[in-house]
C-alpha cells in the first residue's frame, strides 16, 4: 500500500503503478523499464511546466499592459480573450 501512494504522490495515474508493480515482480531487467517509464514522466512533467510558465507569462504581461491610464486604453485583457476565440 505504501508503493501505491508513494507513486501517486510522484505523478504516477493508477495504471503506471500498475506496470510499476509488474515491473517490481520482474527479472534484472526491472530496472530499465521503471527508467523508462519514470524518464517519460519528467519529459510530461517538463512540458507540463513549460506550459503553465509560458501561460503565466502570457498573463503576467496582459496585467502589465493594463496599467495604462483608463482614458488612454482598452482593456488588453479582454482584448487577449476575444483573440483567442478566433484561433
Amino acid at each position: 500500500m505504501r508503493f501505491i501512494k508513494r507513486a501517486q504522490e510522484l505523478g504516477f495515474p493508477l495504471a503506471e503503478i500498475d506496470t510499476l508493480l509488474l515491473l517490481a515482480d520482474g527479472d534484472l531487467d526491472r530496472c530499465d523499464g521503471v527508467r523508462a517509464l519514470t524518464a517519460d514522466k519528467i519529459i510530461v512533467l517538463r512540458r507540463r511546466i513549460a506550459g503553465r510558465q509560458a501561460l503565466e507569462a502570457g498573463l503576467t504581461n496582459l496585467v502589465t499592459t493594463s496599467n495604462r491610464p483608463r482614458t488612454r486604453r482598452d482593456c488588453p485583457i479582454l482584448h487577449e480573450l476575444g483573440e483567442m476565440d478566433q484561433l
